[in-house]
């Protein structure tokens, strides 16, 4: 299938958007939401929304018309200031992304605000069938965190929320974590750019993006088997405490089991508030894992597992 690409001027919202007819409204499914931020400018908030358009490319330009005028509320507001502006969206079509182009302006929003924008962008887009990503720009450069890693496309689980639903406030952070080489014997690095809500423990955090596995990247593997639950993370005088259920000893990937733990103890010792880590399996730490690794071990960072790049 060609690539088919459109790159569109935001000023087209002023001007209306195309109608559908009655059989079309009544075949409309409702469960829309958009998304805003709150008063307090320390969460996004959503909102039932009933969409007017049918067709991909109209229900872009709906919902980020809705996007711009803030639902005309007084409880919330749009998350994107007035002085902030959208020049252009490109959808491709192939890779299912939304690439959405700002002015200059974009890069003098407080940090809060910004996360904010982006997560109700997100989760408002990505809603859209046929868009399963958003990517951010400033004028032609992809957006960039402060210390200049590429953030990259997002979707709604690229901002890590409690199990609760209720979001108390985003941070944002650059976590490392340490995935499988092809041949499972050692770690590659990986740099991941996250939006939590800060009342998860970005420990939490590390381990289940560890969970998920590496997500596309290049020439990384998986290292904790995908059924893995983490029951409990806590730290206390630098040793991060680790509850896994049974499935982390099952063996499901091709990995050394040396791998599997360290891939587990380095990510967490990247951490300012990790120097080591203890493991256990539901609570207990007499266990022996392969025959080999005894869980009564404190384990400390292991920096003979990981890969070195060619030319080290």
């Amino acid at each position: 299938m060609k690539k088919k690409i459109r790159w569109l001027l935001f000023v087209c919202l002023l001007f209306g958007l195309s109608g559908c007819s009655k059989a079309e409204q009544e075949q409309i499914k409702s469960g829309y939401k958009i998304y805003y931020v709150n008063n307090e400018e320390n969460n996004v908030v959503a909102q039932g929304y009933q969409v007017k358009s049918t067709d991909t490319d109209a229900l872009i330009k709906e919902f980020l018309g809705e996007l711009e005028n803030g639902g005309n509320s007084t409880e919330y507001k749009a998350a994107k200031p007035q002085e902030v502006t959208l020049l252009e969206y490109n959808l491709n079509e192939e890779e299912h992304t939304l690439s959405l182009k700002f002015d200059s302006a974009y890069e003098k929003m407080p940090n809060t605000a910004e996360i904010l924008m982006r997560a109700a962008y997100v989760k408002t887009l990505v809603q859209i069938r046929g868009v399963d990503y958003v990517g951010f720009y400033v004028g032609e450069e992809p957006l960039a965190d402060s210390n200049g890693n590429l953030i990259g496309v997002m979707k709604e689980e690229s901002f890590i929320d409690n199990s609760s639903g209720q979001i108390n406030e985003y941070a944002e952070a650059d976590i490392i974590l340490y995935f499988a080489n092809e041949k499972g014997n050692q770690l590659k690095q990986k740099i991941k750019n996250v939006v939590y809500d800060q009342s998860i423990p970005l420990e939490k955090v590390v381990i289940e993006q560890l969970i998920k596995g590496p997500s596309g990247g290049k020439d990384l593997y998986p290292t904790v088997p995908s059924n893995t639950k983490l029951l409990s993370v806590s730290v206390k005088d630098g040793i991060c405490y680790v509850n896994f259920n049974e499935e982390f000893i099952k063996l499901e990937y091709e990995v050394s089991e040396d791998v599997q733990v360290y891939s587990v103890v380095n990510s967490l010792a990247e951490l300012s508030t990790v120097n080591k880590v203890q493991i256990s399996i539901n609570g207990v730490t007499d266990r022996t894992f392969v025959e080999r690794i005894n869980f009564n071990t404190i384990f400390e960072r292991n920096l003979d597992i990981i890969e070195q790049e060619k030319g080290e």
